[in-house]
């Protein structure tokens, strides 16, 4: 991390760093396939750098796609020169006169780069608060108020784990839109209120290449749940609906054309209510899907 190119991707301040250094050099490496690191493969693909992907999972977006959906946007980034390198990653930054010149993989691969992005998310930093008698697990534990064990002491934002209701434990959000109104809860209570907070319903989106893949709610099947889905590769579309007791509580779509803003709260009002959509599962799996038809009352 000493070497001049070696960055993360966190702030604006970050984010400038990286536009300086990356109009004067030829090869980028992009560490993690998330949100995040989409929106760099872009920006670094209008520059015309050669772009590498480390990602350590077995394919792209793991918080949003399952391997086979990834596949479609895979597909799309190397058809536009980008290496992708999956279940990788680097052991080692090289660098020549305290400058960047290469990353080595755990494979013992040397990927030539003068920048390299860090796009991996984050892990709260609740290190100092051993034994202080604040309960923590992946990150500080409070309540509906964001109170923690310890009166007069709050959290919120990417730190504050959380009862989720989709998820049914305490989880974490790191997300702006959480954090923001994580933290006027807590100031609200700190002087005095009482606010609950009740959980939003997370929500990702990713633009690459003409494609737009929207992800609300839980995505991932788990024990206990169904899962309906349609995917074409010919037509490199596809959407995922998961479902409990035939309740909704996740959708994915992955697309072109696709009106992202609408759909976004079309499907973020569906998940938000559990609609059932019981009598609704054939029409889920029809090429020509109408997401306002069959959303838009629930």
């Amino acid at each position: 991390m000493d070497l001049e190119g070696v960055s993360t991707l966190y702030s604006l301040d970050d984010a400038k760093h990286i536009s300086e250094i990356a109009c004067n050099v030829k090869n980028a490496v992009i560490i993690g396939g998330g949100s995040t690191a989409m929106k760099a493969i872009q920006n670094f693909k209008k520059l015309g750098l050669n772009i590498s992907i480390i990602e350590k999972s077995s394919h792209l977006w793991p918080i949003g796609f399952d391997r086979k959906v990834a596949r479609i946007i895979e597909k799309k980034i190397e058809e536009n020169g980008i290496h992708i390198y999956l279940n990788e990653e680097v052991v080692e930054f090289k660098g020549d006169n305290d400058k960047l010149t290469s990353v080595v993989l755990k494979n013992g691969k040397i990927v030539p780069a003068e920048i390299a992005v860090i796009t991996i998310g984050i892990k709260p930093n609740i290190g100092f608060l051993e034994n202080s008698g604040v309960k923590t697990e992946a990150g500080i534990l409070v309540d509906e108020n964001m109170r923690t064990n310890i009166p007069n002491i709050f959290a919120a934002g990417d730190v504050a784990q959380i009862f989720d209701p989709l998820y049914k434990k305490p989880i974490l959000h790191p997300t702006w839109g959480n954090a923001k109104k994580q933290g006027r809860i807590a100031a609200v209570n700190m002087t005095g209120g009482n606010l609950a907070y009740k959980g939003v319903i997370p929500i990702q989106s990713i633009k690459i290449f003409g494609f737009t893949a929207i992800a609300v709610g839980i995505t991932h099947s788990k024990k206990n749940f169904d899962e309906i889905s349609w995917v074409s590769f010919e037509k490199e579309q596809c959407r995922k609906f998961v479902l409990k007791n035939n309740n909704l509580v996740g959708a994915l779509v992955l697309g072109k054309n696709i009106d992202k803003k609408i759909l976004k709260s079309l499907l973020k009002k569906a998940v938000s209510n559990q609609v059932n959509i019981d009598q609704y599962k054939a029409l889920l799996l029809e090429e020509t899907l109408d997401f306002s038809a069959l959303f838009d009352k629930s």
